[in-house]
């Protein structure tokens, strides 16, 4: 019923690593826009799942995949900790070179 509405204010996608990758081989940039993208699709499908003119059929898929993105974003997390944790301590941050 709103499909044309969900896909005509879909956000651009963010750039896509090679298939070859898996989120566990993300650099934290990637994971971070990675992370904005599902995020962004998250809120249009709970407020589609909240609207009150969709079908129940609708809210029902919107719900699916909110459990979905939730669960992505989830591992997504897990992957940027990880990728934090490993990174070069003698690296300098952003936030160093301001101090």
């Amino acid at each position: 019923m709103l499909s044309w509405l969900i896909g005509r204010f879909d956000p651009p996608s963010p750039p896509q690593p090679p298939p070859f990758r898996s989120v566990w081989e993300l650099t934290p940039s990637e994971l971070h826009a990675l992370d904005r993208h599902w995020h962004s699709r998250l809120k249009r499908f709970e407020w589609l799942a909240t609207l009150e003119t969709a079908d129940e059929a609708t809210k029902t898929d919107a719900l699916e995949n909110c459990v979905k993105i939730r669960t992505e974003r989830d591992y997504i997390a897990q992957a940027l900790a990880i990728a934090l944790e490993a990174k070069d301590p003698n690296e300098s941050s952003v936030k160093d070179k301001h101090v």
